[in-house]
């Protein structure tokens, strides 16, 4: 494979995760992961087309899965946490 085309499909990747996680992730560790996770997938990928997007779907599934398991900060004492189905009156 050609090593600028690899950079290219790996930063594909990253703008497209970043596109759906926002600032949850610092750049340049996304980066890190998405390449690092690139790298094992193209070297036994019989179907190389296919590897951006395995990549990206099991860099978000961890993501998304480190989100759910992270604690949640506690609010301050006497701030009110709005919640997504509160009713306003």
């Amino acid at each position: 494979m050609d090593s600028g085309s690899d950079r290219q499909r790996i930063e594909q990747v990253v703008r497209a995760l970043e596109t759906g996680v926002g600032n949850a992730v610092d750049r340049d560790i996304l980066a890190a992961v998405v390449k690092a996770d690139f790298d094992r997938y193209a070297a036994t990928a019989r179907i190389q087309a296919f590897v951006p997007i395995l990549v990206e779907r099991e860099v978000r599934a961890r993501i998304l899965k480190h989100r759910m398991t992270s604690p949640q900060r506690a609010a301050p004492r006497g701030s009110v946490r709005a919640t997504p189905n509160a009713r306003h009156s």
